[in-house]
């Protein structure tokens, strides 16, 4: 499998922490096998980054269908939240990936978490939904 991290630099991360950034690479460029090699090989499809930030999150903002729901089959926390308060399903809905808001809310995604944000509304033009999130 292919990595983001310089071969230079990789002695200065352990290997679980190096396949899981690729892996997070590959969910941001929609790369579905290499994804599944990552699972595959024992990268915990919940781990999250420093962040807060999961596989299924970037999946989801990315509009990445097929790997969602490899994700999802594989496990993957619906509703986990980054330290933004941002869920897979928020993601989803603020980048208008409807389908992704299907699947989410079809794998019972949480519609009423909240961000830490005071005020923010979706409005998706392919999906007959207005979401309000109030602190």
């Amino acid at each position: 499998m292919s990595g983001i991290i310089d071969k230079r630099l990789e002695d200065w991360y352990e290997e679980s922490e190096r396949d899981r950034v690729n892996m997070f690479e590959c969910c941001m460029r929609g790369k579905t096998d290499e994804v599944r090699a990552y699972l595959e090989s024992s990268v915990d499809v919940n781990e999250a980054d420093e962040d807060g930030v999961t596989a299924l999150q970037i999946a989801a903002a990315k509009g990445h269908r097929n790997i969602v729901e490899l994700l999802l089959r594989s496990n993957a926390s619906v509703d986990l939240k980054n330290s933004a308060g941002m869920s897979p399903f928020l993601h989803a809905c603020r980048e208008g990936h409807a389908d992704i808001v299907t699947v989410l809310i079809n794998h019972r995604a949480n519609i009423n978490l909240r961000t830490y944000e005071i005020c923010i509304i979706f409005y998706l033009t392919s999906f007959p939904v207005a979401l309000v999130c109030l602190h």
